[in-house]
């Protein structure tokens, strides 16, 4: 196989205006950049990129990027400090396929906080990467100036995960949550408790589902006990016994913030030796509908469709010089699990 060659390279021009039967300024235009859609030329211009492919041609993607004002290429920013962000390997495939789908390059960037809220660090940054937008992955406790410095990049962007009007996608929380309540009080349960060990209770800066998700569960549940407090995690097991120990009456299910958060509770019951509920009779908005052998009823995270949304929405406000475009919340999907079903 030949060895690659440039658009500069005046003997590759040559072969492929003597095979084609066209002018060297045709072949240099259309392997610049230039597209016809219709007729004998575009019949042409494809029949000049088959030949330079066969001939080995390489195109100069920084100088075609330079001409047409766009990288064809995003970026995922995120936070060296993984608490900051959620990104689970289903989910950076699902947007990996969707751009690759669009002929677009993904490129994930991790910086440190001090990084990415000072202008002077971030912009040579971006321009070393070449983006023509940004996936934004900061959730948690986001650090101070972030959106002010991101702003001033002038670069579009979208969050993900991320409660906000404009230019971000996120699941319907709240409805997940009010879905398992649901499904649960129509088996007959009534005491569903619901707890979270991430979050302290009333914590502006905590990410928006620990307040969505408790109030879905207010909504269908709120005469149920409740604990929400941030306990370490090798604390959280002592933490579940001491609460269950002090209510009047042990649940008879129990929705979590995730599934490990419900499935402690149901393991402390064991262990204080109270009537505890089975794995069926838990809940939680999630990443898959099995825990421990079994299935729960669980408001599935649909990562295909957040995929789909921030590409589309990223798109679009690229081809929109950058002009803010509404948010998208995605509806889980909700998995009822059954006593004795098993994984297969």
């Amino acid at each position: 196989m030949s060895a690659p060659k440039t658009l500069n390279d005046a003997d590759l021009v040559d072969a492929i205006a003597r095979e084609v039967g066209v002018s060297h300024s045709t072949v240099r235009r259309c392997l610049s950049g230039a597209e016809a859609r219709y007729g004998a030329t575009a019949r042409r211009m494809a029949e000049i990129r088959s030949v330079a492919e066969r001939l080995g041609y390489v195109p100069n993607s920084a100088a075609r990027a330079l001409r047409r004002g766009r990288f064809d290429s995003v970026a995922m920013l995120g936070s060296q400090d993984r608490l900051h962000g959620y990104l689970p390997d289903a989910l950076l495939s699902a947007l990996h396929d969707q751009f690759a789908r669009r002929g677009v390059r993904l490129t994930i960037a991790r910086v440190e906080d001090a990084v990415v809220t000072d202008g002077t660090r971030l912009r040579p940054l971006l321009q070393r990467i070449g983006a023509d937008g940004l996936i934004l992955d900061y959730i948690d406790y986001v650090p101070p100036g972030l959106t002010a410095t991101l702003a001033a990049t002038r670069l579009p962007m979208v969050w993900i995960n991320r409660d906000a009007a404009c230019d971000a996608v996120r699941v319907d929380d709240r409805a997940g949550v009010r879905q398992i309540a649901l499904a649960l009080r129509a088996r007959g349960r009534r005491r569903i408790a619901y707890v979270d060990f991430s979050h302290d209770a009333g914590d502006d800066r905590a990410h928006y589902s620990s307040a969505e998700r408790l109030r879905g569960w207010q909504e269908i549940c709120a005469d149920a006990p409740c604990f929400q407090a941030y306990v370490p995690a090798a604390e959280r097991l002592a933490a579940a016994r001491r609460w269950l120990r002090g209510l009047p009456q042990p649940p008879d299910a129990v929705i979590g913030y995730s599934a490990d958060h419900a499935a402690i509770c149901m393991t402390a019951a064991l262990q204080e030796g109270l009537p505890a509920p089975a794995v069926s009779d838990l809940g939680a908005v999630d990443e898959s509908p099995w825990l421990l052998g079994a299935a729960y009823v669980c408001a599935r995270l649909p990562f295909a469709a957040i995929a789909a949304a921030t590409v589309d929405l990223l798109l679009r406000r690229i081809d929109h010089d950058g002009e803010p475009q509404p948010a998208v919340i995605v509806p889980p999907d909700l998995h009822a699990g059954t006593t004795g079903q098993g994984q297969p």
